[in-house]
């Protein structure tokens, strides 16, 4: 199922300023490297470009500008960053919460969103985060451990279905 473009990620404009992001920070190593940064003069500096590029408060973020390399690397690092931010969306429908989850819980990409630019450098996980802040953002009741094993009333673990999942946010919509 094709999301409606304000609910999808802009993957398009990622691909773009991708490589501006990643050479920032690269950049920014080489200089730390060299010639240390103590006062943050240079870091701020790569904060406001990127802020910049992408559109995002990158201070709000927990990005890895300087130790990406003990997160996820500097490509997922900076496709991160690159990734646009989630949009507030009143009107979502029950298909597309069913077409979000089943993307999360299978880690399914659309055909439509399978550039070359994701699947060659195993972006889909970043893409499941994605959708993890969209509904964040947009279902006030939204948790992270609705995906998680759960208790059943006998005390049992279980893993929870996608409808399950799709029941619990649409009822605490």
């Amino acid at each position: 199922m094709k999301l409606r473009t304000e609910i999808e990620p802009d993957i398009h404009k990622a691909e773009i300023i991708f490589p501006s992001v990643l050479k920032s920070l690269t950049d920014y190593t080489e200089f730390v490297a060299k010639n240390g940064d103590e006062e943050n003069i240079e870091y701020q500096k790569v904060v406001t470009y990127l802020s910049e590029l992408t559109g995002k408060n990158i201070e709000e973020h927990d990005y890895m500008i300087w130790e990406y390399w003990e997160g996820d690397g500097e490509h997922r690092e900076s496709f991160k960053i690159a990734l646009s931010e989630p949009n507030v969306v009143s009107d979502i429908t029950l298909s597309e919460l069913t077409e979000i989850i089943k993307r999360i819980v299978l880690i399914e990409i659309p055909e439509y969103l399978k550039l070359d630019f994701i699947t060659r450098n195993g972006f889909e996980w970043e893409l499941c985060a994605y959708y993890h802040q969209f509904l964040k953002l947009n279902f006030k009741k939204y948790s992270y451990g609705i995906f998680n094993r759960q208790k059943n009333k006998d005390g049992e673990w279980y893993e929870p279905t996608i409808e399950e999942i799709v029941a619990a946010l649409w009822n605490k919509k």
